[in-house]
């Protein structure tokens, strides 16, 4: 497969752009992660159920987004609480989760839709699948209740150095498609590249960020390669069966951000566990 050169340079400046911001954001310290990935969370809702679901008015879609990104809040809240001393994230975060679901919950009562059962089983598959898994991005932030950026550093890094290298060693030498029902692009080649350079970028990531030694950030590399990748077949699924190339058009070269965050999404349940069951 031949490359083409002017989707790489345009997928080469998206992409330093986007590394460049949320690189800044992560070290900046936790609140600009905070609502840096916050904002990405209610970004991928939003296209979720844009695509999934884009018959129904738009205030129920709207409140469906809040509820998905409700885990995310209320672990930011949590930690903001612990940041600074407070212990009122218990009353907060029932009050406004009770609040936010009897809302939701009525609008789609009087909305008398006969898809009411489909509506809230889309509302709780996003939440499941986009809303947690960003939640769980924020636990793995704070280690022992304090911030410590290396490790999400870590795993944004290695997520990108699986995405590059699976892209320019598939679009170079890929062959032996590796799920050609869900992603006919996506190359058994490509996917060795990118387990590939992951594992370099591993090596380097021990050097600089010594809070974890060389042995776990092979094992984190590892898991995100094929986690990551796994993720990405997922979301193929998910566009091949609503018949959809990219789940939007925010990143020129890239789509939109479930497209550019899938992998991440998927991977990170799994290095968390590795991180908590392991690692701590």
């Amino acid at each position: 497969m031949a490359l083409d050169r002017s989707k790489i340079k345009q997928r080469a400046k998206t992409g330093i752009a986007l590394v460049a911001i949320i690189i800044a954001c992560i070290w900046a310290g936790p609140k600009t992660f905070m609502l840096l990935f916050g904002f990405i969370c209610f970004s991928c809702l939003y296209e979720f159920y844009s695509i999934i679901d884009n018959e129904n008015p738009g205030i129920i879609r709207f409140f469906a987004i809040i509820a998905g990104v409700m885990p995310y809040l209320l672990q930011c809240l949590y930690f903001m609480d612990v940041i600074s001393g407070r212990d009122s994230f218990p009353e907060v975060s029932l009050l406004v989760i009770s609040m936010i679901f009897c809302i939701y919950v009525l609008m789609i009562l009087f909305s008398e839709n006969k898809q009411s059962i489909n509506i809230i089983s889309y509302t709780i598959m996003g939440m499941m699948y986009i809303g947690i898994p960003f939640s769980l991005l924020v636990n793995l932030a704070f280690v022992h209740n304090i911030y410590v950026p290396e490790l999400i550093l870590g795993l944004c890094i290695l997520n990108w150095s699986n995405d590059s290298g699976a892209y320019l060693i598939g679009s170079k030498f890929g062959k032996k498609p590796l799920y050609p029902k869900i992603s006919p692009k996506k190359t058994m080649e490509g996917t060795v590249g990118g387990l590939g350079l992951s594992l370099l970028v591993s090596w380097g990531l021990a050097s600089i960020f010594t809070t974890f030694n060389g042995n776990h950030w092979i094992i984190i590399a590892i898991m995100v390669a094929i986690f990551g990748t796994l993720g990405d077949l997922v979301e193929s699924m998910l566009k091949r069966n609503l018949n959809i190339k990219d789940s939007g058009s925010f990143f020129p070269g890239h789509g939109g951000f479930l497209d550019r965050f899938d992998s991440l999404i998927f991977a990170t349940p799994f290095v968390l566990f590795y991180f908590k069951f392991v690692i701590q």
